[in-house]
C-alpha cells in the first residue's frame, strides 16, 4: 500500500499540526485487572516512563453496524475498566485495559523517544498480564491545520491536494462551506489504513475554518506476541502514516513548512 507513494521527507515542520499520538497493544487473553496490577505498573515505570500520578478510568466500546442510513450501534454499549497513568512532564500518558495497553503523546517526542515509551510500557504490561497472543496493534496521528489567513474553505486549496479537500474543492459552494467529513479506507497486504479528514470551525481562532484529520496504520492479524518484533512492526506503520500525511498536503504547501522550522 504505502509502497506506492514516495519515499517520507523526514524533515521536520515549523509549528506542527501534530496535535495527539495514540499507539495500542491489543492481546487476546483477557483476565479481570487488580487495583495491584496497576499500582505496580506504576511503581515499575516511575523511571522509565516518567511515571506519575495514576488514575481509573472507563473505556466504552460500541459495536458499529453500516445499514442505509449509515453506521448504526448494535446492542449495548460495553463498559471496561481501567487505568490511566500520567506522565510527571504532562507530555503524555498511558493506559492499561484487560485486553490493551495504549501509549498517548500529547507533546510528540519524535518517533525514537516515543518508541522507547512503548517498549518501556509494554514490556511492564506484558510482564503483569503475561499475554500469548497480540490480536491487533495499531497507531494513530492526530493532526489539526490552523491558520490566521483561514477564513474560509477556500483558503486550503492551495495547501490540501484536492482529492482530500471535498467540496471545498468545488469554487460553486467552497467560500459557502462551514463542515465536511469523510473516511477513506486502504487495505494493504500487511496494514490497513484509515484517514478521516474534515473541514470544521476552528477552535483556535474564532471565526476561521480549520482542515483537521487523522491517520490511523493497524495490524488486525492475531499473532503470537513478540516485542520486539511488535516495535519494529510500529516503525514500518510511522513510516506509512508520514507518507500518507504528505500525501495529503501540497508539497508547496510541505517546503514552506519545513523553512519556517
Amino acid at each position: 500500500m504505502f509502497n506506492r507513494l514516495p519515499e517520507p521527507d523526514t524533515t521536520p515542520l515549523g509549528n506542527s499540526p501534530l496535535g495527539l499520538v495514540l499507539c495500542t497493544l491489543a492481546i487476546d487473553e483477557e483476565r479481570p485487572l487488580k487495583s495491584r496490577d496497576a499500582t505496580q505498573w506504576q511503581r515499575r515505570l516511575a523511571e522509565a516512563y516518567s511515571a506519575g500520578s495514576l488514575n481509573r478510568v472507563i473505556q466504552q466500546t460500541v459495536n458499529l453496524r453500516m445499514g442505509p442510513l449509515g453506521a448504526q450501534a448494535t446492542g449495548q454499549p460495553e463498559m471496561q475498566e481501567g487505568w490511566r497513568l500520567v506522565r510527571r512532564d504532562g507530555a503524555g500518558y498511558a493506559e492499561m485495559f484487560a485486553g490493551s495497553c495504549t501509549v498517548a503523546a500529547t507533546r510528540f517526542p519524535g518517533f525514537v523517544v516515543f518508541r522507547e515509551q512503548l517498549r518501556a510500557v509494554w514490556a511492564v504490561y506484558a510482564d503483569i498480564l503475561d499475554p500469548q497472543v497480540r490480536s491487533r496493534l495499531s497507531i494513530q496521528y492526530f493532526n489539526a491545520l490552523s491558520e490566521e489567513g483561514a477564513t474560509s474553505a477556500t483558503y486550503w486549496e492551495t495547501r490540501v491536494h484536492e482529492r482530500f479537500l471535498g467540496l471545498a474543492a468545488d469554487e460553486r459552494f467552497a467560500d459557502m462551506l462551514t463542515n465536511e467529513m469523510g473516511i477513506v479506507d486502504f487495505q494493504g497486504e500487511r496494514f490497513s489504513c484509515r484517514l478521516r479528514h474534515a473541514i470544521q470551525a476552528d477552535a483556535a481562532i474564532a471565526g476561521n475554518i480549520a482542515y483537521v484529520f487523522d491517520i490511523e496504520v493497524k495490524d488486525e492479524a492475531p499473532v503470537d506476541l513478540d516485542m520486539a518484533a511488535s516495535l519494529e512492526e510500529v516503525e514500518q506503520m510511522n513510516r506509512g502514516a508520514l507518507q500518507m500525511f504528505q500525501a495529503v498536503l501540497t508539497e508547496n504547501y510541505l517546503r514552506e513548512r519545513r523553512a519556517d522550522v
